[in-house]
Parts: structure tokens; C-alpha cells; sequence
């Protein structure tokens, strides 16, 4: 239900790994042919796997923010959940992102993405996963300061969130990003009102909250200027 990854394997039918025995942290030795898991004596033939280019183009249009406005009635709640109840204070941060953006004040925006490093629950907390989806979108508008601002969030975050999290920051510091969100960003500026709702639909299925929260921070990087309704979306 991901969709295909930076630097992942998407399997049809995948094994049960934590009934084999793996677990986070254990030894993964890649291969251009296949990975092998000592600590379980795994291999994963990956010679008929069909390779996959995470790399986003920008795609050169001016995304509307009313677009989005047709998902803030589905209630998902991200990793922050309601402002009034956003004990991880995300929501703070997520309006001096909206500010500095607003301002195109590159060195404030770094500083906003810095607090939202590591910050909230998940294997990818809330802040990071919401920092990819907005940093997609600075990439596929075609900001100047699109791949400035990713190296900068993925220099921030080493050590200072999840090791899986940090990954995703590091590959959207290449302007490479997960499916589901390219898809959404298609889908958004050159896409069908079907096309979004079958996008956004797959994305927010994407972990317990990580679609959700890389949603919220799409709709942020589109200019969202109604606080109520991104939080619905979120």
C-alpha cells in the first residue's frame, strides 16, 4: 500500500519478517542482484524485479489550492492531530513554515523545517513525513529554492530523527520522493478531478498517519491559506 519507495523493494506478497525473525537494526547486505539478511539467512532475489526511477521532474505548474478543498470532509488525522490537541506543538511550526514560505525568506524556512525534524510519532514521525510532501511540491512547481531547501532540511535532520526517516529526507535532498506522492502532485496540477481523488485516496492509506502527514505538507507547499481546512485534510 505504499507504492513504490526511494531506495525500497515493493513486494506483491510479502513475507511476515518479524515471524522470520528480523528485526530493526539487523544487518542488510545489498546487492545489485539481491539483498541478504545474515541474521535470519534470508536472500531476496531482486534479478527480475522491475527498477523503478524515484526521480521528480518539475512539472512546471501552479497548483490551486481550492483542488484539495473536496478532501478536507474525510477527517484523517495526522501524527499532530487537531490543533487543540497537538501536545508535539507541530502546528507552531507548521505556521512559521506557511509564514517564511509566504515570504520566500529561504534561511526562515529552514529554520521552521528544523523544529519539525524528528517531531511527532511513527517510524517516520509526523514532521518529517510532513516535510517531504512539501518539499515534493517546492520540486515539482519548479521554485528556485526547491533543492536548496531539501539539502538543507536533510543536513538538519542527520541524527536527529529515525534512521528511515532520515533516508527519505536524504533522498528528497536529490529530488527523488515516493509514488504516492508524485502521484498526488500529477494528479494535482495536470490531472482530472478523478485523478486527485484516486491519488489522494492511495496516499492517505500510506501508514498510519505518513500519508496523511506528507498530504498536509503538500497542501502547505500549494499555499494553503485556510488553517481550518488544512487541518481537515490533515
Amino acid at each position: 500500500r505504499a507504492g513504490r519507495l526511494p531506495n525500497g523493494v515493493a513486494l506483491e506478497d510479502p513475507p511476515d519478517f518479524r515471524a522470520l525473525g528480523l528485526r530493526p537494526g539487523d544487518r542488510a547486505d545489498l546487492g545489485p542482484e539481491g539483498i541478504r539478511l545474515p541474521s535470519v539467512g534470508l536472500a531476496i532475489d531482486l534479478s527480475g524485479a522491475r527498477p523503478w526511477n524515484p526521480g521528480l521532474a518539475s512539472l512546471r505548474g501552479r497548483a490551486d489550492p481550492a483542488r484539495l478543498g473536496p478532501f478536507g470532509d474525510l477527517g484523517v488525522a495526522s501524527g499532530f492531530g487537531p490543533r487543540a490537541e497537538d501536545r508535539w506543538r507541530g502546528w507552531q511550526a507548521i505556521d512559521a513554515l506557511r509564514c517564511a514560505l509566504g515570504a520566500g525568506d529561504l534561511a526562515a524556512m529552514l529554520g521552521a523545517a528544523g523544529a519539525l525534524i524528528g517531531r511527532g510519532p511513527g517510524l517516520t514521525p509526523s514532521g518529517d513525513d510532513l516535510l517531504v510532501g512539501f518539499s515534493a511540491t517546492l520540486t515539482a512547481t519548479g521554485l528556485p529554492f526547491a533543492r536548496p531547501f531539501a539539502r538543507g532540511v536533510a543536513e538538519r535532520a542527520w541524527g536527529a530523527t529515525t534512521d528511515v526517516a532520515w533516508a527519505y529526507l536524504d533522498h528528497a535532498a536529490r529530488g527523488e520522493y515516493a509514488e504516492n506522492v508524485q502521484a498526488v502532485l500529477q494528479a494535482l496540477l495536470m490531472g482530472s478531478e478523478g485523478d486527485l481523488a484516486i491519488a489522494v485516496g492511495r496516499a492517505l492509506a500510506w501508514g498510519a498517519t505518513s500519508g496523511a502527514d506528507a498530504l498536509t505538507g503538500i497542501a502547505l507547499g500549494v499555499g494553503w491559506s485556510d488553517q481550518a481546512s488544512l487541518e481537515a485534510v490533515a
